[in-house]
């Protein structure tokens, strides 16, 4: 899932004997496009070395809400959480919600030490064209946060060497979390058929 997808497709490429096959939900890839990315340097100088407007603002307080989660119930939790929750959270049961905070006060801040301020999408043609076994990428609705657009999806499914694409319209990049009860079980089912014919 998302950037954990990215991982799982580099070791599909990068060690084929291992990997029968890889099931990737809403990657955060990218078609590399130059400096017309909002991602280029040339932009963040002209704006104080941001990647947008008042960024290091956001990024405090959302580190701040990192730390107070940690002590927080459940109630204090969701009450302070919602500037930083993804779309569709207000629909997700409670028990999907309560796991996703849990894991927000479980992450290990310290990671920022080591990554980019804001990582820069990932381009992902050199890696799907490398990967030998079948891939299932599982996409949702870019206007309601999905990382992958329905035309990136297409390019790169026709790229790779053997795949599925699946679109669930309306879903968000958290589709996993939002679908529950006869949507889950589609949700399941579709990744169940992929790996029984792998």
């Amino acid at each position: 899932f998302s950037n954990g997808a990215l991982t799982a497709a580099q070791v599909a490429a990068d060690y084929p004997q291992l990997v029968r096959a890889v099931v990737l939900e809403d990657a955060s890839w990218r078609e590399p496009s130059g400096q017309s990315s909002q991602f280029a340097r040339p932009q963040m100088a002209e704006q104080g070395g941001e990647p947008w407007p008042g960024y290091t603002a956001w990024r405090d307080s959302w580190i701040a809400w990192h730390r107070a989660l940690r002590t927080q119930s459940f109630a204090e939790r969701a009450a302070s959480s919602d500037q930083f929750l993804p779309p569709g959270t207000s629909d997700w049961p409670e028990e999907e919600l309560m796991t996703h905070l849990e894991a927000q006060a479980q992450f290990n801040l310290a990671v920022l030490d080591v990554v980019p301020p804001i990582p820069a999408p990932s381009p992902w043609r050199g890696t799907v064209e490398r990967i030998e076994c079948p891939i299932l990428l599982l996409t949702g609705d870019t206007s309601r946060g999905a990382g992958i657009s329905q035309q990136e999806a297409e390019k790169i499914a026709a790229a790779w060497k053997h795949g599925r694409l699946v679109t669930f319209e309306n879903a968000s990049h958290f589709m996993h979390h939002e679908r529950h009860g006869e949507q889950f079980d589609q949700f399941i089912d579709i990744v169940k058929a992929f790996l029984n014919e792998v």
